[in-house]
């Protein structure tokens, strides 16, 4: 943070200079309210206009039934229906990411109100009996250090947050998560991004499963089934349009055909768990995918940031491009369950061909899932510290130094569980020589924290 000549501050990295955090979350809260408001009344619209649209077909349908207008017409309200179906989902999209561009201030709000005790997630899951100081501590649950902390969108966000709660690191790494957590609480507008950008963490699944199922043994021979699956597709499609051009007879291309059903009949056990497997863990690398990608447009300034950004970025098997190519391949799969499509999908080995291909994608790029996680995981949790940092600036980092004497001297130390307004500070100081610290206080005052 430095000073400009007119006296006013101004932030070098990101953003203008933010002095009032509970003003900055009002107002942001305002806009995203605002904002929301007018994309649910657009949405209703929208919605009517489908409707009327759908009615407007019918009705013209009827009349070209009766020979009134010509069958073309039909295409008129058919290209206005799809025109206001894309333009309906886009609009969605921008409602669910103003709702949650609301809940990221929201939260900020009530954390520096004093509001935020069962908001957000816990962390229960991590809540280890045998760990020596996460229980007295408050580590997890409703309350707890993880809630005050956290915002994170991905399981590998929480998972990562957790595992710096539950262990120490040495002096270097602190270092380099510090400069990170600075550079990362001058870009509030970022923040924002990685928050709405996320889907809730408790609809997705935990890295260890996403990573077991990433490098699982194959179900399917993937590059030689795709191969074979690809060339009868192009053959019952070659001999369908010779027989339609009168080149060929039908019985070919319905030899072929049923030939294919078959097939993919005999294959469909394996087939369905394959892309039934991959359903959930697509999701997941979906949002994976819009994180890394924002994180790839940010010009960082810490050395860590520009480290994880370049992990998540382009490159030999870029993990943007490749975790958006597996959610391609199962909403492909997804299109053989509409009653139109689903004749065609049989002919065509519709479903081995989307099976083969996640097979083959687990194959090339099953490996790299785990760290691409653990860089998505880590920029998550450096943003939850910089999220807790903006809205306390006066709270220090530590000073680490190195030196042969362990000392630890903290000033006016208060519990960050407690309101602020009531809190009590104090100093503590122990070094090397032998002490004697006596804590006093009346049952259950929490003189173990």
């Amino acid at each position: 943070m430095t000073r400009g000549r007119d006296g006013s501050h101004y932030n070098p990295l990101a953003v203008p200079d933010i002095t009032d955090p509970v003003r900055f979350h009002r107002e942001q809260l305002a806009a995203r309210r605002a904002r929301a408001a007018r994309l649910d009344s657009r949405h209703l619209w929208l919605s009517r206009g489908r409707i009327a649209t759908v009615l407007a077909l019918l009705a013209l349908g009827g009349a070209v039934w009766q020979g009134w207008f010509s069958t073309w017409w039909l295409a008129v309200p058919a290209a206005l229906f799809a025109a206001l179906a894309v333009v309906h989902d886009r609009v969605l999209a921008a409602l669910r990411v103003a709702n949650r561009g609301a809940d990221w201030h929201e939260l900020g709000l009530a954390r520096l109100e004093d509001r935020w005790v069962g908001r957000g997630e816990a962390g229960e899951r991590f809540r280890d009996p045998d760990h020596p100081y996460a229980l007295d501590l408050d580590i997890f649950g409703s309350g707890s250090l993880f809630q005050l902390l956290t915002t994170a969108r991905t399981a590998a966000g929480e998972e990562a947050l957790a595992g710096w709660l539950l262990a120490g690191a040495d002096a270097g790494t602190v270092r380099r998560r510090q400069s990170a957590v600075r550079d990362l609480a001058a870009r509030p507008p970022f923040r924002e991004d990685l928050y709405t950008l996320g889907a809730d963490v408790r609809s997705g699944v935990e890295s260890p499963k996403l990573i077991a199922w990433a490098i699982a043994p194959p179900q399917l021979a993937g590059g030689i089934l795709r191969t074979v699956a690809v060339a009868l597709a192009v053959a019952v499609l070659a001999a369908i349009a010779a027989a339609v051009a009168g080149l060929a007879p039908w019985t070919p291309a319905l030899g072929l055909a049923v030939f294919n059903a078959v097939a993919g009949m005999l294959f469909g056990g394996p087939v369905a768990r394959v892309l039934h497997g991959a359903s959930v863990p697509s999701r997941e690398l979906d949002d994976f995918a819009a994180l890394a990608a924002r994180a790839g447009r940010e010009r960082f300034a810490a050395e860590r940031l520009q480290q994880l950004a370049g992990a998540l970025g382009d490159g030999a098997g870029d993990p943007v491009r490749a975790a958006r190519q597996l959610s391609r391949w199962v909403q492909m799969h997804e299109w053989q369950h509409n009653l139109v499509f689903a004749p065609i999908a049989a002919i065509l080995l519709w479903g081995l061909q989307c099976a083969a291909a996640v097979e083959a994608w687990r194959a090339r790029h099953g490996p790299a899932v785990e760290g691409w996680l653990r860089s998505a995981g880590e920029l998550e949790a450096l943003a939850s510290l910089a999220t807790y940092h903006f809205g306390r600036p006066d709270d220090p980092f530590p000073v680490l130094e190195d030196g042969d004497t362990p000392v630890f001297a903290g000033e006016e130390l208060a519990h960050p569980l407690l309101p602020r307004a009531t809190a009590v500070a104090n100093d503590v100081t122990l070094c090397g020589e032998p002490q004697l610290l006596v804590v006093s206080g009346s049952n259950m005052s929490g003189k173990t924290t």
